[in-house]
């Protein structure tokens, strides 16, 4: 049998990880070595069982199997050819699933569930009498049972590729399949005492491999498999780098700006270029219209990744956010622009909660992103956009941010979801990497105790007949299923998910049935999908707080929901703007894109063609996950559901005002702990925080409300200012976007709060020191 250098690289590191005895094994390849593609083929094709290649997302796991189904050299091993698939992470999961093909692809989202799926469900406590209901988990539990003896040696080996990334989801993809194969939890069918784990990373720098499934650093080196080239290329043109001046002249510039700039001027130099433009996507939101001519291929929606794999074209940039894990299937790429920096969630000293912040790159980072460069043009380059002086202070690696940063809590959670008896009070369990910090996750931990609360705790009594709290668990609550759902197949955030949990809550308890749970559904939906990625950016961000009412003349009817105008939100404005947009796309025949730059009746503002295209498959997504029948999804992704909202105010009553009312009632109580109340100072706005009593602001760029109106909607009915919130807190504490919370529905959540504490209290209920 014949083999080139690279693949009989490959065939070596497979035979080394059929034969060797070790449980576990790290495997160390440049990037293109076919460490994600050839080697599970090659895998499946020695072992004679079925191979599992653990991927940092969806489509990572959908681009790997696609590209080895399509190549024959890459799906084809000493004659075999292995059947290839993956799994997309909308898709159900059955309890007993089972991976059906002999090369399965899927996200760490999708393994954590398949072990949390396996080990969810107590078919019966014992404590219900019920003859049928004990009858029918007897038989679950025994027809599971049969399937994991029928298919209980059907995995030879799980890869977790990419492990250098560190992320939430990889992390909790990790602590899924130690917890499963050291004893602490079922394994997923499939899954045998003799399935060997394999992490895989190019990047070893990022010293990915620390203290994995307990092992010594000793021990992860005696079982390291390195391998030189594999299918990389091992020749080409150097690599050239180009700073910024360290004295730029351009000050007021942001890096995506300075981007934008910078690949204008490459493609004018070189009409030829095929650009790689990294751009955070929480920014990208608010700059990408800067681009205006560029011919763009936007990463962030599934279209351009469609357009991506359709074509090889000149001429062109190529959005895409750096996730440092994958790297992104792009070829022919002459040039890369980077950013010094990624948005983060971090916790803020201060206020103790949760913001985004700028985390500058580690070099690891920078050699990641130089490695989508063709080597084979003539002058491959990166550009920085920053000086010198900044590569200085970048640190070689860093710990997993997520171990110092804000999202601690969802590490906390998933934890909780998988192992409740190893997560807080106990976080020294040898499942985890690191030492959890007491204080901040149990600060964390308390926004989950909140309605909707995601937790509960597990009283155990000592011996002293003092009652302490064991550990917390997954809450026992009927909504719990549909927020982790939205967890799980949506990738919503905690804070998202306990809107929709809340949502269903107060709908099933209505007393008076007077919901219209369609309605309130659809409503819902378009402001989640619009609060985290709104369309609108003001033109003019040092005169920020536009006319509302003038700006949105076609829309003056829909800007508030209701007959009250503080029913409304920043979302909820983008979210009308963007039905209007794609009804008059329709009725012209033209291209939704083509209002990408002005949106046209309202001159102060520019629509993002990232978020405008990507909207209609984040709104038929999460309709379809709350269950609204395609009807709905029809009208929320055609844009004529902004006819139904009209026709709602006009004919609005008590009773549908209601309906409004629990909207806005459970975004609040998702949201409370970002609350705000502004009021006018003189000529001035002033924006304070209720929970820390410190001025604060909101970021002008998204601001579609106006604020000043606001304060005088509520001035003229003898209030000081209003209340309101938003999702999601930037670097110095600012609302990125505003949602107006009317003065009744605080007050109503106050005086039925345990504390009685009372609205003039807020400051102290929403606390978190």
């Amino acid at each position: 049998m014949a083999f080139d250098l690279g693949d009989e690289q490959l065939l070596q590191v497979a035979q080394q990880c059929v034969n060797s005895a070790e449980k576990h094994l790290f495997v160390v390849g440049p990037s293109r070595s076919g460490k994600s593609t050839r080697l599970p083929v090659i895998l499946a094709a020695l072992s004679g069982k079925r191979i599992v290649s653990v991927q940092p997302d969806g489509w990572a796991a959908r681009y790997h199997a696609e590209w080895v189904q399509n190549s024959v050299t890459a799906g084809t091993f000493d004659g075999k050819r292995p059947s290839v698939g993956y799994y997309a992470d909308h898709d159900d999961m059955p309890t007993d699933f089972i991976p059906q093909y002999d090369v399965n692809y899927m996200s760490y989202r999708w393994m954590y569930r398949m072990v949390v799926a396996i080990n969810a469900s107590e078919p019966h406590t014992g404590l219900d009498d019920d003859d049928y209901a004990r009858a029918s988990a007897a038989q679950k539990k025994q027809d599971l049972e049969d399937k994991r003896r029928q298919h209980g040696n059907l995995i030879s080996h799980v890869i977790l590729d990419e492990v250098h990334e560190q992320s939430v989801a990889h992390e909790l993809g990790y602590l899924a399949v130690y917890a499963a194969t050291c004893g602490a939890l079922q394994p997923p069918i499939g899954v045998f005492e003799g399935t060997k784990i394999i992490l895989a990373t190019a990047y070893q720098d990022n010293t990915p491999f620390f203290y994995r499934f307990g092992l010594s650093k000793g021990e992860v080196t005696q079982q390291t498999i390195t391998m030189e080239t594999g299918l990389a290329p091992t020749t080409g043109n150097e690599i050239q780098e180009r700073f910024l001046d360290e004295d730029d002249g351009n000050a007021a510039l942001d890096e995506h700006s300075r981007a934008v700039r910078r690949a204008r001027d490459i493609l004018k130099a070189n009409p030829n270029a095929r650009i790689l433009l990294f751009m955070d996507t929480k920014n990208s939101s608010r700059n990408i219209a800067r681009q205006g001519g560029l011919k763009a291929i936007d990463l962030e929606t599934e279209s351009g990744r469609n357009q991506l794999a359709s074509t090889q074209d000149s001429g062109v940039t190529i959005l895409a956010t750096p996730s440092f894990a994958s790297r992104i299937p792009v070829e022919g790429i002459t040039d890369v622009i980077c950013s010094s920096s990624l948005l983060h969630p971090c916790l803020h000293p201060l206020l103790n909660r949760e913001i985004l912040s700028g985390l500058r790159h580690d070099l690891w980072h920078l050699t990641w992103a130089k490695n989508h460069l063709d080597r084979s043009c003539d002058s491959p380059t990166i550009h920085y956009m920053f000086p010198p002086s900044e590569h200085s202070k970048m640190c070689r690696a860093s710990h997993p941010r997520w171990f110092f940063a804000g999202d601690l809590v969802d590490i906390l959670l998933g934890l909780i979801r998988l192992c409740p008896e190893y997560a807080l009070p106990n976080p020294t369990h040898e499942l985890m990497r690191y030492k959890i910090p007491m204080i901040q996750g149990n600060r964390a931990l308390r926004q989950l105790m909140v309605f909707p609360e995601m937790l509960e705790h597990v009283i155990s009594t000592t011996q002293g007949l003092v009652p302490t709290i064991s550990h917390y668990q997954i809450s026992s609550s009927y909504r719990m299923p549909l927020m982790l759902k939205l967890v799980d197949r949506c990738g919503l955030d905690r804070r998202q998910a306990f809107f929709f949990g809340r949502l269903e809550d107060i709908m099933i308890n209505d007393p008076q049935g007077v919901t219209n749970d369609r309605f309130v559904g659809m409503v819902a939906v378009a402001i989640a999908v619009f609060d985290e990625s709104p369309i609108l950016r003001q033109r003019d961000t040092e005169n920020p707080d536009p006319n509302t009412t003038e700006s949105f003349k076609r829309l003056q009817d829909v800007l508030y929901l209701g007959k009250y105008q503080d029913y409304t939100s920043d979302a909820w404005i983008n979210a009308m703007v963007w039905m209007d947009i794609k009804q008059r796309a329709a009725i012209s025949g033209g291209e939704i894109t083509s209002y990408s730059g002005d949106y046209h009746p309202v001159r102060k503002f520019k629509v993002d063609r990232i978020p405008l295209l990507a909207a209609e498959a984040k709104l038929r997504l999460l309709a379809r996950m709350i269950d609204l029948d395609e009807e709905s999804q029809d009208a929320l992704c055609d844009g004529s559901f902004l006819e139904e909202v009209r026709e709602f105010n006009k004919r609005v009553d008590d009773k549908a005002l209601m309906a409004v009312e629990i909207v806005w009632t459970a975004y609040f109580e998702a949201y409370q702990y970002n609350s705000v109340f502004v009021e006018m100072d003189g000529a001035n706005l002033k924006v304070t925080d209720i929970s820390t009593h410190r001025e604060t602001g909101c970021d002008p760029k998204h601001l579609a409300i106006n604020l000043s109106e606001q304060a005088f909607f509520a001035k003229r009915r003898g209030k000081f200012g209003f209340y309101a919130t938003g999702s999601i807190l930037l670097g110095r504490g600012i609302l990125r976007s505003v949602t107006v919370i009317p003065l009744e529905i605080v007050r109503k959540i106050m005086e039925g709060s345990e504390d009685g504490l009372g609205i003039r209290n807020l400051h102290e209920h929403l606390k978190l020191s």
